[in-house]
C-alpha cells in the first residue's frame, strides 16, 4: 500500500519546524515502517511521529519531527577571564566575546585538536566542545621619567598623563629614558 513520509526539522532561531524532505513509499497495511524508527539527522533527535501505522486505503501520510540537540561550549581561558560557557542549539552561530588577560594579547580560539577557529568571535554549535584561548605575551617597555630630580616609572600600557607638578618652572630639567625591564 502506498504512503508518504514528510520529515520536519526544528528551526535554529525558534521552536517551529520546517519541512525538509518528502518520500513516497509502499508498505504493509497495519505496520509502521522499520527504517523510520532509526531515521536520523546529525545534530537532531527524532522527537515524534504520526500516525502509528499504514492505513489500508493508501492515504497514510507519516510526519516525523526532529528537534535540535543542545550543546555546551566551554572555554578554557588559560589564565584569562571574561567569557562564560554557552549552551546553544545545534547549528546556532554564537558570538564569543574576547577574553582578557593582563600582560597578554588574545590571539584566538582553538579546539582540543589544535584546529583554529577562522573567525574569533563566531562559532557554530555542532557538539559539546571546549575552545582554548591562545595568548601572546605583550612586549613590555618601561618609561622612566625624571622631573626636577623626582623619578617616576610607568609601564607602556599605563595610560597616565605625565605632567610636571604644579609650580614647576617652565624650563624645568626633564629627562626621559626608554628601556626594557630587568
Amino acid at each position: 500500500v502506498p504512503y508518504t513520509v514528510t520529515f520536519f526539522k526544528q528551526n535554529v532561531l525558534d521552536d517551529d519546524y520546517t519541512e525538509v524532505e518528502t518520500l513516497n513509499e509502499s508498505g504493509m497495511t497495519g505496520t509502521y515502517p522499520d527504517y523510520l524508527k532509526n531515521y536520523k539527522y546529525d545534530g537532531f533527535t527524532n522527537l515524534y511521529h504520526k500516525p502509528d501505522f499504514i492505513a489500508a486505503d493508501g492515504s497514510t501520510e507519516f510526519e516525523l519531527y526532529f528537534s535540535r540537540n543542545y550543546y555546551l561550549i566551554n572555554f578554557d581561558l588559560n589564565g584569562g577571564y571574561g567569557v562564560n560557557p554557552i549552551y546553544a542549539r545545534y547549528g546556532t552561530n554564537i558570538s564569543v566575546s574576547t577574553p582578557t588577560r593582563p600582560g597578554y594579547i588574545f590571539v584566538g580560539w582553538h579546539d582540543i585538536n589544535g584546529i583554529w577557529q577562522t573567525n574569533n568571535s563566531i562559532y557554530q554549535a555542532n557538539g559539546d566542545t571546549t575552545l582554548y584561548a591562545a595568548w601572546k605575551k605583550q612586549a613590555s617597555v618601561v618609561l622612566e621619567i625624571f622631573i626636577n630630580g623626582k623619578t617616576a616609572l610607568y609601564d607602556y600600557s599605563d595610560v597616565i598623563p605625565v605632567a610636571p607638578d604644579e609650580g614647576t618652572e617652565e624650563n624645568a630639567d626633564i629627562h626621559v629614558s626608554l628601556g626594557l625591564p630587568g
